[in-house]
């Protein structure tokens, strides 16, 4: 069987072993249902570890394909058969220079871009203020910790949400920043609420940022559907 790999196995039971033997896929899923009740419905999936001989790909600037440019690579190809402009929801593992530049480069006939992506930033990330005029593009003058900005409540807009199916009090603060990664601007949505603190990106910079944050806790419905 191609593809098989050791995988980690997280669980609470003590029986079972961390490491197992098992195969890696990548699956798409539609998000569907209304206000009151969503759930995920798979779309189509692909092995995305181990099978480097059975289906070499090309990844970015020539380089070996790998489970981020794949998965990419997946959801412009799921959204190109629905037709439809579409944003995918991912963990922060997802959260990489390749990630959202191959999705930025797959537009359709219009020059829209066909998939978006909305993902949890790494608490490393650091963003850039532009200064248009400025001979240097990134300077540490104007270099944002992202996690940094929790410490100015100043900042940050309180609304009750309705997400994880509870009202929920959230504070956040939304700023788009340049990203060395993909010498663009994405939207940081840095968030406070009874879950915790967390940074959303965003690369639709037209998207609100109560819209972001909605968006990315359906992701809680996405994985309940794997565990089944």
């Amino acid at each position: 069987m191609p593809g098989v790999k050791k995988l980690h196995q997280h669980s609470s039971n003590s029986s079972k072993g961390e490491k197992i033997w098992g195969c890696h896929f990548g699956y798409i899923g539609l998000l569907a249902g209304n206000q009151k009740k969503r759930f995920c419905v798979p779309l189509y999936g692909q092995l995305h570890e181990g099978i480097d001989t059975v289906r070499p790909e090309e990844g970015m600037n020539g380089d070996s394909a790998t489970v981020v440019t794949r998965m990419a690579n997946l959801a412009i190809n799921t959204a190109l058969k629905t037709c439809k402009l579409c944003y995918i929801v991912l963990d922060a593992y997802f959260s990489t220079g390749p990630m959202f530049n191959i999705l930025k480069a797959a537009v359709d006939d219009k020059g829209k871009q066909i998939v978006h992506v909305i993902t949890r930033a790494k608490s490393n990330y650091v963003g850039f203020t532009d200064r248009e005029f400025a001979g240097k593009k990134y300077d540490d003058e104007d270099k944002f910790k992202l996690m940094d900005q929790f410490e100015f409540p100043e900042f940050f807009t309180t609304v009750k949400l309705n997400i994880y199916n509870k009202n929920i009090m959230t504070e956040y603060y939304c700023t788009d920043l340049l990203w060395r990664p993909v010498n663009d601007f994405i939207r940081f949505v840095i968030v406070k609420d009874s879950e915790g603190r967390y940074v959303l990106m965003c690369s639709d910079l037209n998207l609100s940022p109560i819209d972001i944050i909605m968006i990315y806790s359906n992701r809680s419905k996405i994985e309940v559907m794997f565990y089944f």
